[in-house]
């Protein structure tokens, strides 16, 4: 519908822990229906379209086979009413959970607590290292940069587990100019408003405070806009993404496996030739001497 205004909360977090046996499968949805029965989904897929019928059996015959099709990966995606996400885990031991859903659904009937431990426990499940949720007016958008380089502000809610504890120090989250509670050792919620709700000048305001408080160099900076075009020898030499020096991050290699790391600075170039083809360089990683 033309003009329609979305009105969506956003939960995101990032953390390391394989989910490959089917046990997960009942874990991860039971949680959702211990939060609220609506946030189940109605069909799940591991593709679009999301077209099959959910069950708890079906789920968790999907969740072992998407890692057989995957190979170095699994995962599923799920689809409801007024729900939508995906959890995804690759063979490096990460994972991402991702869930869509719309603010009348989760603050109806004083719903925002539960949506608020719920992210706790799948923050504690996933053996989260970083999180957040937002109303939409308030995502959170790093171009060309993940959470391992650098966050991207603050939102209505942040979860920090205990390598960014670590990297700001435990006194100055517990000191944020916010809501604070440490849930479980060395992890931590911020929240700048008691719900998610649309962004507002108050808002910002606080989230700029808390990020000036935790230290401007942890979060995506805006980068000077380029007036002059890209060449080929631009790209394949990775001019084209955003600098990473200057920012602060924590050391995550301890989190991730060996299996994860081969060919992790590879990618591929594609150039668009005149006449409509293409071509593509292999990008590798300088050898060191």
């Amino acid at each position: 519908m033309k003009g329609k205004k979305s009105d969506d909360v956003y939960l995101t977090i990032y953390g390391y822990k394989t989910f490959g046996e089917e046990h997960f499968a009942e874990e991860f949805f039971q949680m959702l229906q211990d939060a609220n029965p609506a946030y189940l989904p109605h069909k799940i897929g591991m593709y679009e379209p999301i077209k099959t019928p959910f069950s708890m059996e079906v789920a968790k015959k999907m969740w072992v086979d998407s890692e057989k099709a995957g190979k170095f990966y699994g995962g599923i995606m799920l689809k409801g009413r007024k729900t939508y996400g995906d959890i995804s885990w690759k063979n490096d031991n990460s994972n991402i959970i991702g869930l869509d859903m719309s603010r009348e659904l989760v603050i109806k009937n004083n719903g925002t607590k539960k949506f608020i431990e719920l992210a706790k426990k799948l923050f504690l499940w996933s053996n989260g290292v970083y999180g957040y949720a937002c109303h939409i007016s308030n995502l959170i958008y790093t171009p060309g940069l993940s959470h391992k380089t650098c966050l991207g502000h603050i939102t209505w809610m942040t979860l920090y587990g205990p390598p960014y504890v670590e990297m700001f120090g435990k006194e100055v989250i517990q000191t944020a100019p916010c809501k604070v509670e440490e849930f479980a050792r060395d992890r931590f919620i911020l929240l700048t408003s008691d719900e998610p709700m649309e962004i507002n000048s108050e808002m910002l305001e606080i989230q700029e405070r808390v990020k000036k408080h935790l230290g401007e160099d942890a979060f995506c900076r805006k980068e000077p806009f380029r007036t002059e075009p890209l060449t080929m020898e631009d790209l394949i030499a990775g001019r084209d993404s955003p600098s990473t020096e200057g920012y602060r991050s924590p050391d995550l290699s301890s989190y991730i496996t060996d299996s994860g790391k081969k060919g992790e600075d590879e990618g591929l170039v594609v150039k668009i030739n005149d006449d409509g083809t293409m071509m593509t360089y292999k990008v590798k990683p300088e050898q060191k001497k």
